[in-house]
């Protein structure tokens, strides 16, 4: 996650260029409000200029010995230091000018903004060589402004594979059955115990960074369920010829019970938005989406509602990456009129020890909401994994995904 928390403070940078709002000053986060405590003063002019100096001096050590290191945070100063015993006499007489006791004591009580790596806000970001980074990508919009202010930003495009388990009680209404292949009638009286549906799903994602603060994606895939629907219906209902005659008859004052188990699979299509900011090592991030889902049982096209906000802090692994583990919740509507069969034990009825009727019910899932616990890890700018779980209420999930950037 560190290519795309890096470029979170710059939200509500870019709102105030927008909305023709004066910029934060240097020394308050992106984020920070009126009242918020100050970050402490960047390092001293003359620190700074030590620093890039003896960087600028050493960049053909820091190509042989500090390549694999991830810039950021003054990891490529503490890599070419550790290496001080291999380096260019050059460089090792630049490294020297840092570890003057005033000039240890600055570096090591220096407040920097982790979204900024080392630089202050407002400094260009400059590459390996000392130059002005240059954004030569078509999106995202307004990314060069960021730049300039010193931000570094992930890249704009992302493919991810994203497979999920999710398990879910539901609500029912609106049964009507369906004997011996009549018409649709209405049952007023039922008992539905607890259903249950089970999901196993397959998707595959494609995003971009339409702004530094804004992504927008789709995801479209494949998934297979199952669903444990328990049904309770008077005899009068299910025999209802019969018991117009003769509604004494045993079979007209009993209830009868079955569990319908339909199973079944489809393809579904979601289009989302991604909105996101962080100030110091927190984020926090919004995604909203809309899906469209056909099922092999079902004559409608299911749609569904998630929005999902997380909160989380960033943790740096070294030449591992950096991982985010966040907190969030769910919120998911979704509802649909599912058709079925199911068979009751009917001894001694018109049809045989068995009666299958056809069934039509309205299901829902019963909690709106749950909450979220997982992490997002970058191995690199180009690949990430991450996990997430679900829980709280009836609902429980799991979802991992693994993703490329280019």
């Amino acid at each position: 996650m560190r290519s795309e928390l890096r470029r979170f403070a710059p939200y509500l940078l870019l709102l105030g260029m927008l909305l023709q709002v004066p910029p934060l000053r240097a020394e308050e986060p992106a984020g920070a409000t009126p009242t918020a405590t100050r970050v402490e003063a960047p390092a001293s002019a003359a620190l700074k200029r030590a620093v890039d100096a003896a960087l600028e001096t050493c960049a053909p050590d820091i190509k042989t010995y500090c390549a694999t290191v991830t810039p950021g945070e003054g990891r490529i100063l503490a890599c070419v230091i550790a290496h001080k015993d291999k380096v260019s006499e050059a460089c090792r007489t630049a490294l020297g000018t840092l570890e003057l006791p005033d000039m240890t004591l600055r570096l090591n009580s220096t407040t920097s903004y982790p979204t900024l790596e080392e630089r202050q806000l407002g400094e260009p970001n400059r590459d390996a060589e000392g130059k002005a980074v240059v954004w030569d990508r078509a999106l995202p919009f307004l990314a060069q402004n960021v730049i300039d202010l010193g931000f570094d930003l992930p890249k704009p495009y992302g493919i991810a594979v994203i497979p999920a388990w999710i398990k879910q009680d539901l609500v029912l209404k609106d049964l009507a059955i369906s004997i011996n292949n009549g018409p649709m009638t209405k049952i007023d009286f039922v008992d539905f115990g607890s259903p249950q549906v089970e999901n196993q799903a397959l998707q595959v994602k494609l995003d971009a960074w339409l702004f530094p603060f804004m992504n927008v994606f789709t995801t479209f895939g494949w998934f297979n369920g199952k669903a444990a629907i328990p049904l309770k219906i008077e005899g009068t209902d299910l025999f209802p010829g019969l018991c117009a005659i003769t509604p004494a008859s045993p079979l007209c004052v009993r209830t009868y019970s079955a569990i319908a188990r339909p199973e079944y699979e489809g393809r579904n299509i979601a289009l989302g938005v991604n909105l996101a900011m962080g100030w110091d090592r927190f984020f926090v991030t919004l995604p909203i989406t809309y899906a469209w889902t056909d099922v092999n049982i079902l004559d409608t096209t299911v749609t569904a509602f998630n929005i999902s906000p997380r909160f989380g802090v960033t943790g740096d692994l070294g030449k591992w990456g950096v991982i985010a583990p966040f907190l969030g919740i769910n919120y998911l509507s979704a509802e649909v009129d599912l058709a079925g069969r199911v068979t009751f034990d009917t001894p001694g009825g018109p049809s045989g020890d068995s009666t299958t009727v056809d069934f039509q019910i309205n299901q829902s899932n019963k909690d709106k909401i749950n909450y979220l616990l997982g992490f997002n890890w970058d191995f690199s700018k180009t690949w990430s994994v991450m996990a997430e779980a679900g829980i709280g209420g009836s609902r429980q999930s799991f979802i991992s995904a693994l993703t490329f950037r280019f």
